[in-house]
């Protein structure tokens, strides 16, 4: 990996958190409902002008974390699962 595959990884991966936080935000859901979420990838194999990447990873994300939340209110105890998002895979689903 390179250092601006890395630095475009990291940027993206920025963006997504504070889309997710505002998402999870919404939903009254507190912010660290997200410390668990995982992100690897970058889209750089899926351009785009519209942040693609960003809109599509942070829509999963948000209802990956809110699942995990649910799962851990019904499981009295447990603590909510972490979640892995990879932004590539999203891609590759949200453009067929």
């Amino acid at each position: 990996m390179t250092l601006e595959s890395t630095q475009t990884e990291t940027a993206t991966h920025h963006r997504i958190q504070q889309a997710v936080a505002q998402l999870l935000h919404g939903t009254g859901l507190p912010p660290v409902a997200a410390q668990g979420l995982q992100l690897s990838g970058n889209g750089a194999a899926y351009p785009s002008s519209f942040y693609v990447d960003v809109a599509g990873a942070a829509a999963l994300a948000s209802a990956t974390v809110a699942s995990a939340q649910l799962a851990a209110l019904r499981l009295p105890g447990s603590a909510p699962a972490q979640a892995h998002i990879d932004v590539d895979h999203v891609l590759a689903e949200c453009t067929g």
